[in-house]
């Protein structure tokens, strides 16, 4: 029993009582009630329950509005790729290339031979 109470038995239940009066000994200075401190948990509970159902329907409503412009244009260059065909060489009938995706590429192609 010892392991569970991290000592011997009595001593440890005498501390616990002892805890528990100057805590609520504490509380009641501060004016603190226990019916009102559970009422007050459980309040914050469902208003964090309605929180979380807030920001689900604040994203679900950004997330339409952003679909509604990303998916066609995403669309559309697939097609384009498609159709056109993806050769890759910059040639007419490949997507063109970022600036910055061939510094990219250069700077690896470094990395590798040094």
């Amino acid at each position: 029993m010892e392991k569970y109470f991290g000592g011997p038995v009595i001593p440890t239940l005498i501390k616990l009582v002892l805890a528990c009066v100057l805590v609520g000994i504490a509380l009641v200075i501060f004016g603190i009630e226990p019916f009102s401190l559970w009422e007050d948990f459980l309040d914050a509970v469902v208003r964090i329950w309605g929180m979380v159902f807030d920001l689900a329907d604040w994203a679900w409503t950004y997330f339409l509005l952003g679909a509604i412009i990303v998916i066609p244009i995403w669309l559309i260059i697939r097609f384009w790729a498609v159709i056109v065909g993806k050769r890759g060489d910059g040639a007419w009938g490949s997507l063109p290339t970022p600036a910055w995706s061939a510094r990219l590429q250069s700077l690896r192609e470094h990395r590798q031979t040094s």
